[in-house]
């Protein structure tokens, strides 16, 4: 399990809680209790990860999709996005000046002022 918790980038709780949400999610057990995930168990726990991670599904949901057969998002079909990182950081970045300006402006309304029309954000 810590292998797999590993590869996936999971805590191994989250893995046993997975498994007890999915129906399709049973590895076999060792002799002495150890799960020991097959190919096809990694290739569901990825796909329940990209589900859950990378598209804001539920773990409900993510089984639902599983069951009706959701196709993978493209993303995932082709592999990360190198210059998805610094496209994410770039328009958090101008999300943060835009809530500062709204900040500043909605102190400035309370106190009665007004901003000009030429007000612009940072």
């Amino acid at each position: 399990m810590g292998e797999a918790a590993r590869w996936l980038g999971v805590a191994p709780h989250v893995l046993r809680y997975w498994e007890e949400g999915l129906d399709a999610l049973k590895p076999p057990r060792s002799p002495s209790g150890q799960r020991r995930y097959r190919p096809s168990d990694l290739q569901l726990l990825a796909r329940v990860a990209e589900l859950i991670y990378g598209r804001g599904f539920t773990l409900a949901g993510a089984a639902s999709a599983l069951a009706e057969g959701l196709p993978a998002s493209p993303q995932a079909q082709r592999g990360s996005d190198p210059t998805r990182a610094a496209g994410v950081q770039a328009a958090l970045k101008e999300a943060e000046s835009m809530l500062s300006w709204l900040d500043r402006r909605a102190s400035a309304l309370a106190e009665g002022e007004n901003f000009g029309p030429d007000e612009k954000a940072d």
